[in-house]
């Protein structure tokens, strides 16, 4: 009986960390550091092919992190600011077939949120207001696909816990 199916080993290191500045401030980091080998590929190992024995996986950086900035106001109001980065990761460019490195790049977003009601339960209602690439910076996921530029996106949380 026969496999269908390719094989890959993954393995990294991931960290998070918070640090209370104040009553009000919190800053965070996050930090991922990933090693991919196709082990099994299954396949020819042309160029185009998605998989090849011994590359690393498609569209996996080694290097990802993200830092960001928040202020809390009495529950009430929640500003943040964060950066996130993406390093450079390989792809496969399909009308060309050939393999390809994509750039590493650097995101900024924001976003608040406006505490409306609040029971001593933690059941709320707020209203939440988000910006992802605020400085609309062009970059691809994917080759060939243009990821989304400045979103702006306005909503209603409802949750329990704050």
């Amino acid at each position: 009986m026969s496999e269908n199916i390719a094989k890959a080993d993954a393995s990294g290191i991931e960290a998070e960390l918070r640090l209370a500045i104040s009553q009000a401030w919190f800053l965070d980091f996050g930090y991922t550091w990933l090693k991919t080998k196709v082990v099994n590929a299954l396949s020819s190992g042309d160029p185009g092919a998605t998989l090849i024995t011994g590359d690393a996986l498609l569209r996996r950086p080694s290097n990802a992190g993200n830092v960001g900035l928040t202020y809390f106001l009495a529950k009430k109001l929640t500003f943040n600011v964060q950066g996130v980065y993406v390093g450079s990761r390989a792809d496969v460019n399909y009308s060309t077939d050939e393999r390809v490195t994509l750039p590493s790049y650097l995101l900024m977003n924001a976003s608040m949120m406006l505490t409306l009601k609040a029971d001593a339960e933690g059941r709320f209602a707020a209203i939440m207001a988000r910006a992802n690439n605020v400085f609309n910076h062009g970059y691809e996921q994917t080759v060939g696909y243009a990821a989304p530029g400045r979103t702006l996106m306005v909503g209603i949380r409802l949750g329990v816990g704050y």
